[in-house]
């Protein structure tokens, strides 16, 4: 039987091609990842040294924006970094860089910084030459700007430019020099202020130099009471609600000085007699009032309307011909003095009496009375100084309305209204120095004549408006006076008109 055995299998030796490891491509390939690497590195280095001058000139409201970009940026290569791994990160890097370079949210941001930086050069010149309190950037301001709008989420422009603060005064007496006609009587002038729309007083105004910074500063200030200062914008930057709020309140100082133009450039409601005779006052070199105490000494300064039997004499006249207890003040003490006579006074007795520019003790205006002389008795007649009750005041400020309007013509000069500023202060708030040196009175003094409220606050007396909002000064800071006569000024100052 035959036998088969299986072939044995014939094994082949495999013996691979040799193929050359391309050592040199792959060198290249690392190479090129390495600058590109680098690249990547130096354009997100420049892109942070970027940003970092962008917040150091930037105004306030794009502060955090500009923190976000560095802040991306400044991440991704800290990753890369850690993962040692800036080549598998550098796709990223570029797209993040690129994005930001064309953004156009960045570049507004850039374009603003550029122009507060021009803003902040232009005001430190300008306060250079002028003083802080006599500048103010009209317009946005530098520190509250914010490219995005809040409201919109869209960019805006900065538009600020320092200004040296004008007279509003005179800017606001040219609306109505312009406008004589208008301001002819009360009744026009309320109708010029508050009922003529876009042919009105606050239109005129608005389209002067003067108008609108004046504007400009109302609306920062209003904004910073309602925002407690974090929030102060130009007029441009209000919502509805507030530039209707800040027209009111530029129509009530355009109706205020309106009605000190009907009273200096008219003679309406002045008797004949009256009109174009000037207030004369008796100046500095007077009798010396002191309260006795360590303030400061009041010189006796006396009003003389050059009118015989005006209506302000004829009522002083009837105050006191007939007035039995008349308290007498001495000049030189400031102490009260009893009447030596005790005989009821008759008109015949009284031969004149003057308001005065001085205020007593009580803080209300003295009158000089010129009684006659009693050949027995040395010590009775001459001149007699009193202080107003405060029904005697409040009286005669009810019959002040002639001799206000003689004050405010142009024939009466300027320091003679000045001079008439305490007593006007006197006459319209008889009561507020009793208020104001009685600790035990807190609550808040209505000065009703004059549209204020006056509290006491830390030592002082704070100065608000009947809205409840603290007054501001032209510079922007809250109202807040250290002494009663400061106070008195502010009121003598509003109810005389003189703004």
């Amino acid at each position: 039987m035959a036998v088969y055995l299986p072939k044995t299998p014939q094994f082949v030796e495999y013996k691979p091609s040799m193929v050359g490891v391309p050592t040199k491509a792959v060198a290249r390939m690392y190479d090129r990842l390495d600058r590109d690497a680098l690249r990547t590195a130096q354009a997100a280095t420049k892109m942070k040294t970027a940003l970092s001058e962008q917040l150091a000139i930037a105004g306030e409201g794009d502060k955090a924006y500009l923190q976000g970009l560095y802040d991306s940026v400044d991440q991704a290569i800290t990753k890369a970094s850690q993962d040692n791994n800036l080549p598998g990160y550098s796709r990223q890097i570029k797209s993040m860089v690129s994005n930001m370079v064309g953004d156009p949210t960045f570049a507004a941001v850039r374009n603003n910084s550029k122009r507060i930086q021009e803003a902040d050069k232009a005001y430190r010149s300008l306060v250079g030459q002028f003083g802080t309190a006599n500048v103010m950037m009209d317009g946005d301001l530098m520190k509250n700007f914010s490219t995005v709008d809040p409201a919109t989420g869209e960019t805006r422009q900065f538009n600020g430019m320092p200004t040296r603060i004008p007279d509003f005064g005179k800017a606001m007496d040219q609306t109505f020099r312009s406008n004589k006609d208008i301001v002819s009587s009360l009744s026009n002038l309320e109708d010029f202020v508050y009922n003529d729309g876009e042919m009105g007083a606050l239109n005129y105004y608005i389209n002067t130099p003067g108008g609108r910074t004046h504007m400009n500063m109302m609306a920062q200030q209003y904004t910073s009471q309602q925002s407690q200062g974090q929030d102060v914008r130009s007029f441009t930057r209000l919502n509805d609600e507030e530039k209707m709020a800040v027209q009111q309140m530029m129509n009530d100082e355009l109706f205020n000085a309106g009605k000190r133009f009907i009273k200096t450039d008219g003679t309406a409601g002045l008797d004949d007699k009256l009109a174009g005779k000037a207030v004369l006052a008796s100046g500095q070199s007077q009798n010396v009032v002191t309260e006795g105490t360590d303030a400061a000494d009041q010189v006796l300064i006396t009003f003389d309307d050059q009118v015989d039997n005006s209506r302000l004499d004829n009522q002083l006249a009837l105050m006191y011909e007939s007035d039995r207890d008349i308290v007498a003040y001495d000049p030189a003490s400031g102490y009260t003095q009893a009447r030596k006579s005790t005989e009821q006074f008759n008109s015949r007795d009284l031969l004149g009496a003057k308001l005065t520019g001085t205020l007593g003790q009580n803080r209300r205006p003295l009158v000089q009375l010129e009684m006659r002389t009693s050949d027995k008795d040395s010590g009775v007649g001459g001149f007699i100084v009193t202080e107003l009750s405060v029904e005697d005041a409040a009286k005669l400020s009810s019959e002040s309305s002639e001799f206000r309007a003689q004050l405010l013509q142009d024939a009466t000069t300027n320091q003679t209204r000045l001079e008439a500023v305490p007593l006007f202060a006197g006459l319209y708030e008889p009561a507020f120095g009793e208020w104001a040196v009685n600790d035990q009175m807190t609550d808040d003094y209505d000065a009703v004549s004059v549209g204020l409220k006056i509290r006491k606050e830390n030592g002082q007396y704070a100065i608000y408006g009947e809205d409840g909002r603290i007054k501001r000064t032209p510079g922007g800071d809250e109202y807040r006076l250290g002494t009663l006569e400061e106070v008195q000024t502010v009121i003598g100052q509003r109810a005389l008109l003189i703004q």
